[in-house]
């Protein structure tokens, strides 16, 4: 009787724990040591679940600007290297100086020499040719611009001839770019040479009695073109 008292008031030792005790107890330790089981830490962010990947850049709302055209305007400055060909221009090398829409040409070259006569009957027709050297010096202005890569103006200045000697030209001019270091040039004008026609007359063998219908000397119907090149950006 005394036996079962004494056991009935002694406190319970600890090696008395429950299972269930010992099994908290092991998953508190594995927490600790961030080891425990996924089902049972899911209140825990995996730091591998956390971790964000780097979001994309944002587009830009503004686009890319157009890229626009390497040609250059019809007004460019700068130094120009010119071949020319025609009967405005003979067949010509020079060099130009612009800036912007006006500038100064310089070339020199071959000329020929025509005249387109008839004798003093009337009947009979005849066209005579020569050669001659010519050189000039011309200023020109192209204030109109149909689009950006072409211009229209004047063009005129001092020639002159090996023949003929001394006298001016006038055109129309039509500038066109072609690329970023070639242009092309249209001439429609006008070259005479006041005073000149006795000396072309002798040089193409003309008798005096013969009728000039039309001659190198006053030329008011005349073409040529050129060729640009720009060596310098």
């Amino acid at each position: 009787m005394g036996e079962r008292e004494r056991d009935v008031g002694r406190a319970p030792s600890s090696r008395n724990h429950s299972p269930c005790s010992r099994r908290w107890a092991f998953l508190a330790l594995l927490c600790v040591l961030g080891w425990a089981p996924r089902g049972f830490a899911q209140g825990v962010p995996d730091s591998r679940e956390t971790s964000t990947s780097p979001s994309p850049r944002p587009q830009s709302a503004e686009s890319e600007p157009v890229a626009e055209s390497s040609n250059p305007p019809s007004n460019r400055g700068g130094v120009g290297l010119v071949l020319a060909g025609g009967l405005h221009t003979g067949l010509s090398l020079g060099a130009r100086l612009g800036l912007g829409d006006v500038g100064v040409e310089l070339s020199g070259g071959y000329q020929p020499l025509f005249a387109l006569w008839k004798s003093n009957a009337g009947r009979d027709g005849h066209l005579d040719l020569g050669s001659s050297a010519q050189f000039g010096g011309e200023l020109y202005v192209t204030p109109w611009h149909p689009s950006k890569k072409s211009a229209v103006g004047l063009k005129g200045g001092y020639r002159y001839n090996t023949v003929l000697h001394h006298g001016f030209a006038v055109a129309i001019t039509y500038l066109a770019t072609l690329s970023p270091r070639l242009a092309f040039e249209g001439l429609a004008g006008a070259q005479i040479f006041p005073g000149a026609e006795s000396r072309l007359r002798q040089s193409l063998g003309i008798p005096g009695s013969g009728d000039l219908v039309y001659a190198s000397h006053l030329q008011y119907f005349e073409y040529g073109f050129e060729l640009i090149w720009y060596p310098f950006d």
